[in-house]
């Protein structure tokens, strides 16, 4: 009687434990291969152990595992192990090419060491810089020499200016009080120009005047003459009509020469006095305009002084309107630089910062490549350490039942196991079950008993090690990051 040796995945409902800690898997399918034929009692052998009670009831649980086994090679299998031989030969190369860089940076570390050593080793005290710095030292001596000399120099130049300024300035000073003094002579004789200029017309004023009397008095005496000469020959050609009685003349020619001498001096004194009243009149208005005239020349003359103090002090106050605006123009310019010099240096500040920045986000990418290339060569290493710790347990056990698991499509709605998640998606695992589980009998047989129940928990679907590559990828990761 003989029976077959079956392992149970992870996802058996039969095991409450693993109900508990593993989600429900994805449909898979299980290649069997018959365990080796366990021995059977004979008729005068030793009869069969019995089972206990608690493999009777696994093996009752367990019935429905009885089913006839598929034991048809799946084609995936083949194509999964040459796709793992050639991810292992990439692998291998990529980890000769790593080996190779680190003998080459610990040949180089070596032969840092032995410089630095070296370099320790030699005397320090054979290097001697004396004559080195009392070159230097020389050197800056000449040019703080040649430096102070031009100072000298620039120094006595810079005096000279200043006297040249000095005398220059003195000289425009005393050219200021000269014309000053000029200007106030000037405005001097402008005042004596215009009392000469008034007393002119005053003179001339009164010329016209006397004149103007004259010729009234003249044309006075003109029409007085006319008039003496019109009566009188009215009176010669009245007195020549009565001719025939003798008439005295000579008393009334003597008074009507004393009626027109009195009428003539009547007349000139009327004429006298009306010429008088209007010269008094014309001199008394002249009188004022005259001093209406003083008055006015005079505050024309104290305006005109006034002017030329308002111009001498125009006069400095655009000169220093002009030094102001030298001043500011130089204070500008000087503004200016500065703000020039202020914004070339904010620039190279800008642009240090800019690269600053580029050199620390290159550095920060080359960090990160650093560390993924790390993570990826810790994760080909405990690869390569979980294959070699399983192939060194398989080596190390005598023989073994290996089942091959093949992880089919998913179900929508299912997520996959963490086993199936622990792999390398479709890859077959290789699960080892030691041959011990198996009892042996002398003579194959037909199946006649349940085979005993394997808990689910005794068996991991990972190699033999440590644990897991996903847990050490998963306890790296943190370290990693610290890191």
């Amino acid at each position: 009687m003989s029976t077959v040796g079956q392992v149970f995945a992870p996802q058996s409902p039969a095991c409450p434990a693993c109900d508990q800690s593993q989600p429900p898997a994805t449909s898979r399918r299980l290649a069997h291969i018959p365990a080796p034929s366990l021995p059977r009692p004979g008729p005068g052998g030793p009869p069969w152990p019995a089972a206990p009670a608690s493999l009777a009831s696994a093996a009752s649980a367990a019935v429905s595992l009885l089913v006839p086994l598929d034991l048809k090679v799946d084609p995936a299998i083949q194509q999964q192990k040459n796709q793992e031989k050639e991810e292992m030969k990439v692998l291998n190369d990529k980890f000769a090419s790593l080996i190779g860089k680190v003998q080459a940076l610990e040949q180089r570390n070596q032969l840092l060491e032995t410089r630095w050593r070296f370099l320790q080793g030699q005397d320090s005290g054979t290097f001697d810089l004396g004559h080195h710095y009392e070159e230097y030292q020389g050197r800056l001596q000449e040019e703080l020499r040649k430096v102070s000399q031009e100072r000298g120099q620039l120094e006595a130049n810079l005096l000279q200016v200043l006297e040249k300024v000095e005398e220059f300035r003195i000289r425009y000073e005393e050219e200021i009080s000269r014309r000053t003094d000029m200007e106030f002579t000037f405005v001097q004789l402008k005042k004596d120009l215009d009392a000469e200029c008034l007393r002119r017309t005053e003179l001339e004023t009164k010329l016209k005047g006397l004149q103007s009397f004259v010729e009234l008095m003249r044309s006075i005496y003109e029409q007085e003459l006319k008039d003496l000469a019109a009566q009188v020959k009215d009176v010669s050609v009245t007195v020549g009509v009565d001719s025939r009685c003798p008439v005295d003349l000579s008393g009334i020619v003597e008074e009507v020469k004393v009626q027109y001498d009195a009428i003539a001096a009547r007349s000139l004194e009327e004429a006298e006095a009306h010429s008088r009243r209007q010269l008094e009149e014309r001199a008394a208005c002249a009188a004022g305009f005259g001093s209406s005239l003083q008055t006015s020349r005079s505050e024309i003359a104290d305006l005109n002084v006034r002017i030329q103090k308002l111009r001498s002090q125009i006069l400095s106050i655009k000169s220093h309107c002009l030094k102001l605006e030298e001043s500011i123009k130089v204070a500008e310019e000087q503004g200016e630089l500065a703000f020039q010099d202020a914004k070339h240096k904010l620039a190279q500040l800008e642009a240090a910062l800019h690269q600053a920045k580029q050199d620390m986000a290159r550095q920060l990418r080359e960090y990160q490549e650093l560390m993924n290339t790390k993570l990826a060569l810790d994760i080909e290493i405990a690869t390569y350490r979980k294959l070699v710790e399983g192939e060194e347990c398989r080596m190390d056990l005598p023989s073994a039942a290996v089942v091959s698991v093949v992880q089919s499509r998913s179900r929508p709605g299912e997520s996959p196991s963490p086993g199936a998640r622990s792999g390398d998606g479709g890859r077959a695992r290789g699960i080892v079950a030691p041959k011990a589980l198996f009892q042996a009998a002398p003579k194959p047989a037909a199946p006649s008993l349940a085979p005993p129940y394997v808990p689910c928990s005794g068996l991991q679907a990972r190699p033999c090690g440590e644990g897991s590559l996903p847990e050490k990828e998963e306890q790296k990761r943190p370290r990693d990051q610290n890191h």
